[in-house]
């Protein structure tokens, strides 16, 4: 985050500049703890993740310097285990499509 930005402005800025997608910011989803520890177990670093729900406006996905791969995936393609997949991005998917679902958005 940059000082004086919002969560949400937060995530809409670093979406667009890791992948080239633009959207609006729709609500925090989750809050996640990504903890990193060295080869003898100490604890390195503590991230905490903030999981955003977004509306997509437009762009294509494109990894920038940040991200390994940017790509649309569906739910059922991202939650089958075939995957690997960092800091239960599956469970922030699922929440993502429940949070829609409530708001009645056809997933």
């Amino acid at each position: 985050m940059e000082f004086g930005e919002t969560i949400e402005q937060a995530a809409i800025r670093e979406l667009q500049e890791e992948t080239g997608i633009i959207a609006e910011p729709d609500g925090v989803l989750t809050v996640l703890d990504s903890f990193h520890k060295d080869e003898t177990g100490n604890l390195t670093h503590h991230f905490i993740l903030p999981a955003i729900a977004c509306r997509w406006i437009s762009g294509e996905p494109v990894a920038a310097d940040d991200a390994a791969i940017a790509e649309w995936v569906p739910l059922k393609d991202l939650c089958n285990g075939e995957r690997e997949l960092i800091v239960a991005v599956d469970r922030v998917a699922e929440l993502a499509v429940e949070a829609a679902r409530s708001a009645g958005v056809s997933c």
